[in-house]
């Protein structure tokens, strides 16, 4: 259990990092906006029911074919990373090994960083397997993991 001083700067350091400067995104506004709202809400003292939380944030954004679109693909990755570490600082996490093991993936996408944001952000808002796989497909692709051209705006 983490001490009282290390959580506290823990949650100063979250909101100092949701108020730096961040992609300019709708999707990034939306999240800067939920971030704050469970920060605010939730002190650093207290831990509320990780799976709250969870259903908290994955009900306020979007549906996942307003998310994943060409431009989300492409745009910096600051609004996963901040979802994962504000999840991670109340100990939530969609993210479960039955999920992870489901989808056989390569050692280079277990080891890729980039790789498992998307996953754990696919995790989160609830994508299937083969949605998850789609996801992986378009990070491949976008992160120039692959040469393999997608159309369109967004890929579901």
């Amino acid at each position: 259990m983490q001490t009282r001083s290390t959580r506290a700067n823990q949650h100063a350091r979250l909101l100092r990092h949701v108020d730096s400067p961040s992609p300019k995104t709708e999707f990034c506004t939306e999240v800067v906006v939920l971030v704050k709202q469970v920060l605010n809400e939730h002190g650093p003292d207290e831990i509320p029911d990780p799976e709250d939380i969870t259903d908290r944030v994955r009900d306020a954004l979007p549906s996942p074919r307003m998310i994943l679109t060409e431009e989300f693909f492409q745009a910096p990755m600051f609004p996963i990373v901040i979802l994962k570490d504000v999840l991670s600082f109340y100990e939530s996490d969609p993210l479960t090994d039955d999920f992870l093991s489901d989808l056989e993936l390569s050692e280079r996408d277990k080891n890729n960083r980039n790789m498992k944001c998307f996953i754990w952000f696919a995790a989160l808002l609830s994508l299937d397997k083969e949605e998850t796989l789609k996801v992986i497909e378009q990070v491949r692709f976008t992160r120039g993991l692959t040469k393999i051209p997608r159309n369109g705006s967004s890929f579901m």
